[in-house]
């Protein structure tokens, strides 16, 4: 999972509150590799200084806030891509590869976004970017806290599914093996995007490399 103009929308709308600026004011920062380090950096910028603890727990209160407005009125904009939610309920019945989502997003609107569009997230492990400010850093937390959840004391094998420049940097430095999303989905005869089945995914996983 990544940034989407949702998302943004929602970013911005809480830093003009908190920070009492123009929206406009925000939009021109270049963006981050994470929400954290995005909001860390306006702040450092207007403020003169990082956000403290108290700072934090008023940046996150009002982000839920504007979180559930926005979903309440652009809710339908989530929807599961075609066979995600079935490759997903399926990798949940392999013995031999489990699964993390890993979403630079924070807490809220991960399990919103997710929910939103068809997922029952308590089943599923999901690691979200509070407090990270590098995408690294989200793949090492998400590699770590997967070892308590699934209960082992490593992997043999790490394969990361992303989309962008980002996660690729981020593999390349982690040595770890990486899928393209767009290798992994299928075009459909209306051109949308459709997951694989299980075993064709596993294949996939199998043979990425580094």
């Amino acid at each position: 999972m990544h940034s989407s103009a949702f998302e943004n929308k929602v970013l911005w709308k809480t830093l003009t509150q908190v920070l009492s600026i123009p929206v406009k004011s925000v939009c021109e920062f270049r963006p981050e590799e994470t929400e954290t380090a995005f909001v860390r950096k306006v702040w450092s910028f207007v403020r003169g200084s990082e956000p403290t603890r108290e700072e934090w727990d008023e940046i996150y209160a009002v982000y839920q806030r504007i979180l559930t407005e926005t979903y309440l009125l652009e809710s339908d904009r989530f929807k599961a891509v075609l066979g995600a939610p079935e490759l997903l309920r399926h990798l949940q019945s392999s013995k031999s590869w489990g699964f993390a989502i890993a979403t630079t997003s924070w807490h809220d609107l991960a399990h919103m976004s997710l929910r939103g569009s068809g997922f029952y997230t308590r089943r599923f492990h999901i690691v979200t970017g509070e407090g990270i400010l590098t995408k690294v850093d989200l793949v090492n937390k998400a590699i770590e806290s997967s070892k308590r959840w699934y209960g082992v004391s490593d992997f043999e094998k790490v394969t990361y599914v992303g989309d962008g420049s980002v996660d690729t940097k981020a593999c390349r430095e982690l040595n770890l093996p990486y899928l393209d999303v767009a290798e992994v989905s299928q075009a459909t005869e209306k051109s949308m995007p459709c997951y694989p089945s299980k075993t064709q995914f596993i294949r996939l996983a199998r043979r990425a490399v580094v």
